[in-house]
């Protein structure tokens, strides 16, 4: 089912399907600020991440010595949401846990997505809730959303450029086949980067903590259209793009990481997981804003 939110300025159609963005259009200057799924361009379509981010070793984990098959990004993608608020301007979706997820994920799992109309952007709050009365829950979120590059059809992507809040610091932490390789490096991020930077592989970076979050945009040099994401809750964020041109980027933060090249073993030891306590609620967010 999808849903449409609309105001004076933005257009927003949202899926129960997946927790799916669908569009994001601005009445005022025009374009689509969304890219519009086709899966000749990409297959295996994700717009949020959960119980972990990016693959592990293999698909495969083992929790108190049970061995779990996990798929990347894990399983929302999959899934379909219960709607169980809807106004004009606001939704919320919920996906508890089922037999099939235990087979996959042996925890006790509320996930809700709330996406929330405002004057000049999309706001999005990820909301989990360890539903277990004795069991902490070990989990990872993220978003894998995709934003449209170039804005306009008459703009050219090499009028684009990434920008990140200044006052923000980074690390970039180096992949080999998807997974953590181990090597760092300090991410020098003041001049912001072009988009040919993401052609050969994912920009893992490390967001060093603010109490205000991060910022990344997608900004276009000639005529100003710009597509900002800020995040709060989350540690990393992933900038990606399937091949050179692409028709969309995806800016993606993530609480946790892949795993560690060589495999992750015992999901009690994977990097950067978070263990909710039993009955516990944690909530990240997203603020989307175009123009």
């Amino acid at each position: 089912m999808e849903i449409v939110m609309e105001n004076v300025a933005l257009r927003v159609v949202i899926s129960t399907a997946g927790g799916h963005i669908e569009e994001i259009a601005d009445k005022r200057r025009g374009g689509s600020h969304y890219w519009p799924y086709d899966p000749a361009v990409w297959s295996r379509r994700t717009s949020v991440c959960f119980p972990i981010c990016g693959g592990i070793p293999g698909q495969t984990y083992t929790y108190e010595g049970i061995t779990y098959q996990m798929p990347m990004h894990g399983f929302l993608r999959d899934q379909l949401f219960e709607v169980t608020l809807q106004t004009p301007q606001e939704v919320w979706l919920e996906h508890r846990y089922t037999p099939e997820t235990l087979v996959m994920y042996p925890f006790f799992y509320s996930f809700q997505i709330r996406y929330r109309l405002g004057e000049g952007g999309l706001h999005v709050t990820y909301r989990v809730e360890n539903l277990s009365a004795y069991e902490s829950m070990l989990f990872g979120v993220g978003s894998h959303y995709t934003y449209r590059v170039p804005v306009l059809e008459e703009e050219s992507e090499q009028d684009v450029r990434l920008r990140f809040s200044l006052e923000s610091s980074f690390t970039q932490l180096f992949l080999k086949d998807g997974m953590l390789s181990g090597q760092t490096a300090p991410f020098d991020h003041k001049k912001g980067i072009s988009l040919d930077g993401l052609d050969s592989s994912s920009l893992l970076l490390q967001c060093h903590h603010r109490p205000e979050g991060h910022e990344v945009s997608l900004g276009n040099l000639k005529t100003g259209s710009r597509t900002a994401v800020a995040f709060r809750g989350f540690d990393y964020c992933v900038l990606w793009r399937p091949f050179a041109g692409a028709p969309f980027v995806c800016i993606e933060p993530w609480s946790s990481t892949p795993g560690r090249e060589g495999g992750i073993g015992a999901l009690e030891n994977k990097h950067a997981m978070t263990a909710l306590a039993p009955q516990s609620t944690q909530e990240f967010f997203i603020d989307i804003s175009v123009g």
